[in-house]
């Protein structure tokens, strides 16, 4: 596991969360139903706030206790306009993948970057752009073959991270990729920029790079920020 501190108002932001979910109000207390749906939504704010505060949404039922709250009144402008705020530069996690991604990168492999949300994967293929790196990236707005889009889809992004000496980076959503594609024989090294509470997509990830049949002495790494 990598441990990567967040901005001080990243900080602000997720305390606020934590602190809405830990005391919710007195109203959330007596709807038991309510309060399960809103515990449910709460803990995917929270990796949102710990993975990138402009991720949270701003204008649902499940929000309005947060965003609303006296504790700081002026948290909705500070999420609305996170990634304008002076002083906080692409988000921490972001940054600390691509410096993971480049030891594997230096050493001519290639590496899976995982990502639970399309803003995040948009956000870090744009990073590795500025640099003239490529990347491929699958998500479920991909088309699955070629029946659906012989000219882009996710077989053929795929064949081209496997075979292509100058695709090494592949960044994906495990709620799409997490399964039936073999990625073994080429790449040995998965980050995780956050993890859902989704075990399932979580250990079939896993396995993406690690099946039986490597060849012996090959080192499979798994970086979790």
């Amino acid at each position: 596991n990598d441990v990567v501190e967040m901005y001080d108002v990243q900080r602000r932001i997720y305390n606020v969360i934590a602190e809405m979910f830990a005391n919710p109000s007195e109203q959330d207390r007596a709807d038991l139903l309510s309060l399960a749906r809103w515990r449910k939504k709460c803990f995917v704010f929270l990796i949102e706030a710990a993975t990138d505060p402009s991720l949270l949404p701003t204008d649902n039922q499940f929000t309005t206790n947060i965003f609303d709250s006296s504790q700081v009144q002026d948290l909705r402008a500070l999420v609305e306009n996170y990634d304008g705020i002076k002083d906080i530069g692409p988000p921490r996690k972001l940054l600390r993948a691509m410096e993971l991604a480049d030891v594997t990168l230096n050493e001519g492999g290639k590496v899976v970057i995982w990502c639970s949300f399309l803003k995040t994967i948009d956000k870090l293929k744009k990073l590795f752009h500025e640099r003239d790196i490529q990347t491929r990236e699958i998500f479920g707005a991909v088309p699955a073959d070629e029946e659906e889009d012989p000219q882009y889809n996710r077989s053929l992004l795929i064949d081209q991270f496997r075979e292509d000496p100058n695709v090494n980076v592949l960044i994906a959503n495990p709620a799409t990729l997490a399964e039936s594609v073999s990625l073994q024989r080429e790449c040995h090294h998965a980050i995780y920029v956050d993890r859902t509470f989704n075990g399932g997509h979580y250990m079939q990830s896993l396995e993406r790079i690690h099946r039986v049949g490597l060849e012996p002495g090959t080192t499979t790494k798994y970086d979790i920020i």
